[in-house]
């Protein structure tokens, strides 16, 4: 089954795609947990990352990731060496 994109990005190491109805799907190198999934574990394949919110927006850098809601919070996670996540 294909899935249609909404928004898409990607860093040197991982991707994150919001599909059209609004879920958040990330997949690539997680070592400091910058899939979001609450794991440490490489996926080759897309998961679902929070599957009860909904996003319209994301950015990636690095072993990082934000994404902004549909009701404007926004989210952090991954390497956060520096406090650089807030």
């Amino acid at each position: 089954r294909k899935v249609a994109l909404s928004n898409m990005s990607s860093s040197n190491s991982h991707a994150c795609a919001i599909t059209e109805d609004l879920k958040l799907k990330c997949w690539g190198a997680n070592q400091y947990g910058q899939l979001g999934d609450g794991t440490t574990v490489n996926r080759t394949s897309p998961v679902h990352i929070d599957a009860g919110t909904f996003y319209k927006d994301i950015a990636l850098i690095e072993d990082r990731s934000c994404a902004i809601t549909t009701a404007d919070a926004l989210k952090c996670w991954g390497f956060n060496n520096l406090g650089q996540l807030g």
